[in-house]
């Protein structure tokens, strides 16, 4: 038997769980298998989808995503389509199971702008900096 843990925030509630007992052989260490219309995987930078395996930005949307920020207009912090970034890296399986991979340190947000500080890093000798890249 494997410990379920969700995947969920303060800002989405839980989205994507395993019923409890679920065989590890079935999650994989996964968080769940999100519904297509309520998570995607973006690139941090471009916000575009990136393809099935690849790492990125997670996503969601959907009844429980929160309302928006206290002063801050709804339009920086949703995309077009109603999507809240999280900050959060991660990836989704062949199989179509959520895998989160910690938190993308490497951006930052700025006047409703997503800048990568790894060029500005990587310029700096004996600084190695790790991308995103494709998921193990």
């Amino acid at each position: 038997m494997s410990r379920c843990t969700p995947y969920g925030n303060s800002e989405t509630f839980a989205r994507c769980i395993y019923p409890s007992g679920t065989p590890k052989e079935q999650t994989r260490d996964s968080r769940g298998k999100p519904l297509p219309a309520i998570f995607k995987i973006v690139d941090p930078l471009s916000g575009e989808v990136v393809p099935i395996g690849e790492r990125g930005e997670i996503a969601v949307k959907g009844p429980t995503l929160m309302l928006g920020y206290l002063g801050k207009p709804l339009d920086e912090t949703l995309d077009g389509e109603g999507f809240c970034v999280t900050g959060d890296g991660g990836y989704v399986d062949e199989a179509g199971r959520l895998y989160w991979v910690g938190r993308l340190n490497d951006i930052i947000k700025t006047a409703a702008r997503r800048v990568a500080i790894d060029s500005v890093l990587m310029s700096i000798p004996g600084v190695r900096v790790q991308t995103i890249g494709r998921a193990p």
